[in-house]
């Protein structure tokens, strides 16, 4: 859970590297394809904002990207490479 400066409950996200303040979300589409998709689309980049506010990098990867590991370190850019 982040919260602001002031101690408000700011997001909770689904990993956190406190050390690096970078914010991992892993995203399906669900959220988007129901009837409120847009208004869920703008939570979301007002959470960001909020998020970046703070000093966090946010990365967005997919479920299928999680079961690639080569590209989990690109979109971390943490500088590990693997082998191909």
């Amino acid at each position: 859970m982040i919260r602001d400066h002031d101690g408000r409950f700011v997001a909770r996200v689904d990993v956190l590297l406190p050390g690096l303040r970078i914010v991992v979300e892993v995203d399906g589409a669900v959220k988007y394809a129901r009837f409120d998709g847009r208004n869920a689309l703008m939570r979301v980049k007002r959470r960001e904002d909020a998020l970046r506010a703070l000093g966090y990098r946010v990365v967005r990867l997919t479920w299928s990207d999680l079961r690639r590991p080569e590209r989990v370190l690109a979109a971390l850019d943490l500088g590990i490479r693997t082998s191909a």
